[in-house]
């Protein structure tokens, strides 16, 4: 029986190679995409803030951390990310599409964490 290449115990990650990485709050969202694997977890006061996506390899090394940039609400700079999916669109399967409470979905290139393009979801 293969064991998932990673899992969560509480607020850590916990990757296949035995590395662990404590978030310090609620994991929202695992998402793996070939060999990234891309975690949301859930900002709580006074860490609030628009930047909660990080992509690992499957071993827990570091690759991306989504920078707060000018895709999130001038109402809401603490405007997080809340879920996560790969595209299905044909020529697309290979994009990150993240959703914040901010009306929008980044499409995102999982490898570099690099915004390729951002949607109004409303």
């Amino acid at each position: 029986m293969d064991l998932p290449s990673t899992f969560v115990d509480g607020t850590q990650v916990i990757f296949s190679s035995g590395n662990t990485i404590d978030f310090q709050s609620r994991i929202l969202k695992i998402l793996q995409l070939e060999q990234v694997i891309v975690i949301i977890p859930l900002r709580q006061p006074p860490q609030l803030d628009g930047n909660n996506v990080f992509a690992f390899t499957q071993q827990g090394d570091f690759l991306w951390r989504i920078e707060a940039a000018n895709f999130i609400s001038d109402t809401l700079p603490e405007c997080q990310f809340v879920d996560a999916k790969v595209s299905t669109q044909v020529g697309r399967s290979d994009q990150l599409l993240l959703y914040n409470w901010c009306e929008r979905m980044l499409r995102v290139n999982p490898f570099t964490g690099e915004v390729l393009k951002i949607v109004p979801t409303r």
